[in-house]
């Protein structure tokens, strides 16, 4: 990570080193890394901290102080115990790398909507990307890049449909939806295939700013580029490209006489963060930023843009820019945009089916959630961005628009099964075959043929810290135990209690040296966010060992 940011041209790295804290016996307070980092005045420093688990941190100075020829920042890191690796079995080095980086091009006196509109403008031009209406072919995805629609001439009128793509943030059409054209569902026969007679190429996307637009402005410039006329258009969205949909179905009244010019046939909300994630909070925006550098670091397909606006968003953060971001802040559980949408009117009866996650990230990942600090924010089934539930909840007070037989979900408490290639989490819906055939049938109007999911029913989660929820979906296997003993939560939701165990675990391991063998073990005591780490000595005898 710390390459791929000093590659954006944003920072230079001004010192790198280990430190690998030591455990103290009695001592439970988490060590810190306190730095001294000296520069002339004007110049900004960022603290990245790679955690012992992979996780990234980013951290701002504490203090300043300035004098005339030279000012000194103070950063104050927490690390988590340390110990020594050999003497452990199970538990990985604790030793954290730490990156001192200079911000580079400084700009004062921008507001950060101007300064996301500004990045944003740039980063697709980089591209040689423009927002509009594009044309979509298997071939073309296969080539990474769409053609813009030079008209609507092939648009269908009424009764016949087209189908329409709406990418999600930090991406455009042809990096969000690649899969589409060469994932074969279980038939064999490609997404494209099994539409042809549907749609034959009427198939469409609409690039746009995710980041300095408001959805509602995506929506309204969607339709400014339609001509002054009805057209019928099925929808396949995915993430914030739900909300974008949601205004042009829902809030028709914002656009006038334009609203008439798109009528929703039926949609595949996939992902969709109809009540928000809690990571898009203004308030939150370091950790948010946290989590977006380590989903580029976890995942190689992440969105296109989010390295970029990861880097340039560290040096607003630097600087001390602060406010709204508005593309982002429209996905604040507690922002207006998610309260307006989430209120009546709803959409046609029958236009949405959803497409969901429950991803269930094994034991590192979830360290590396907790060490990224966002495993407390995720206190629900989440698909490592947006929470699981909201994909289907719209309009809660409505009753459940998007009813069980429309709702497809991987993961624990679902209902879709998969055999083999890894989980699906928020960035690789459209790789799997069962995705396929669930989109197919949605935009068909047939029946899936799933297990109805209860809407009002929470998904069973693992929760942070170990609690894990056990109610496996219909014919699906219970999870392997854990290999480190936990406290079971009933299903959907934490054992509030569980945080105030006090956990012993004793971390046996046994050395061969020539023809002798030894035994040692390493004693780890957790409660709440504390830590200690210390050897034991062990004993043993014919009638087995004793601690």
């Amino acid at each position: 990570m710390v390459e791929q940011l000093l590659g954006t041209q944003r920072f230079e790295l001004v010192q790198a080193f280990t430190a690998a804290p030591s455990p103290r016996r009695g001592v439970s307070a988490a060590p810190v890394v306190d730095l001294m980092v000296d520069s002339p005045p004007g110049e900004l420093h960022l603290l990245v901290v790679r955690r012992p688990s992979g996780a990234i941190t980013f951290h701002v100075p504490v203090h300043t102080e300035s004098a005339v020829s030279r000012a000194t920042s103070r950063f104050s890191v927490p690390l988590a115990p340390g110990g020594d690796p050999s003497q452990r079995r199970g538990l990985v080095s604790l030793a954290a790398g730490i990156f001192v980086l200079k911000v580079a091009g400084l700009l004062a006196g921008k507001t950060v909507p101007v300064l996301a509109r500004l990045w944003e403008t740039a980063a697709w031009k980089l591209l040689q990307r423009e927002e509009g209406w594009l044309r979509v072919s298997p071939q073309d995805l296969a080539a990474g890049s769409l053609p813009r629609l030079a008209d609507f001439g092939d648009l269908a009128a009424p009764p016949e449909r087209n189908l329409l793509l709406i990418h999600g943030t930090f991406s455009h059409a042809a990096a969000a939806f690649p899969e589409l054209g060469s994932t074969p569902g279980a038939s064999g026969q490609s997404f494209f295939q099994a539409l042809a007679p549907v749609y034959g190429d009427r198939i469409f996307a609409f690039d746009h700013f995710t980041v300095s637009r408001t959805p509602e402005e995506n929506a309204r410039a969607l339709l400014e580029a339609l001509p002054d006329r009805p057209s019928i258009f099925d929808v396949i969205t995915h993430s914030r490209g739900g909300l974008v949909l949601r205004y042009l179905a829902e809030r028709r009244d914002r656009f006038g006489k334009m609203a008439e010019r798109f009528q929703l046939g039926r949609a595949v909300l996939v992902a969709s963060p109809n009540e928000g994630t809690p990571l898009a909070s203004p308030q939150r925006f370091e950790t948010f930023l946290g989590w977006l550098g380590n989903l580029v670091d976890y995942l190689p397909d992440g969105p296109p843009f989010a390295l970029g606006f990861v880097s340039q968003g560290l040096a607003w953060l630097a600087q001390r820019i602060a406010g709204a971001i508005p593309g982002i802040a429209a996905m604040d559980s507690a922002g207006p945009v998610v309260a307006e949408l989430q209120d009546q009117p709803g959409p046609a009866p029958g236009a949405y089916s959803a497409l969901v996650s429950n991803f269930e990230p094994d034991a590192n990942l979830l360290q590396r959630m907790v060490d990224a600090g966002v495993d407390a924010f995720f206190a629900t089934a989440n698909d490592l961005v947006v929470p699981t539930e909201g994909g289907w909840r719209v309009d809660p007070g409505a009753g459940p628009v998007v009813p069980g037989e429309r709702i497809g979900c991987f993961g624990r408490s679902g209902n879709i099964l998969t055999e083999g290639n890894g989980a699906v989490h928020h960035t690789n819906f459209f790789s799997r075959p069962e995705s396929i055939d669930f989109l197919v049938r949605a935009l068909r109007g047939e029946a899936q043929p799933l297990a109805p999911l209860d809407p009002n029913q929470d998904l069973a989660f693992r929760g942070r810290r170990g609690a894990v929820a056990v109610t496996p979906a219909p014919g699906q296997p219970p999870s392997p135990a854990p290999e480190m003993p936990v406290r079971l939560a009933p299903a959907g939701r934490l054992d509030s209690s569980f945080e105030d165990v006090f956990h012993l675990s004793i971390l046996e391991e046994s050395r061969s040296t020539g023809s002798n063998r030894t035994r040692s073990a390493t004693l780890l005591a957790t409660f709440r966010n504390a830590k200690v780490l210390d050897r034991i000595e062990t004993g043993g005898g014919e009638a087995g060992r004793r601690w």
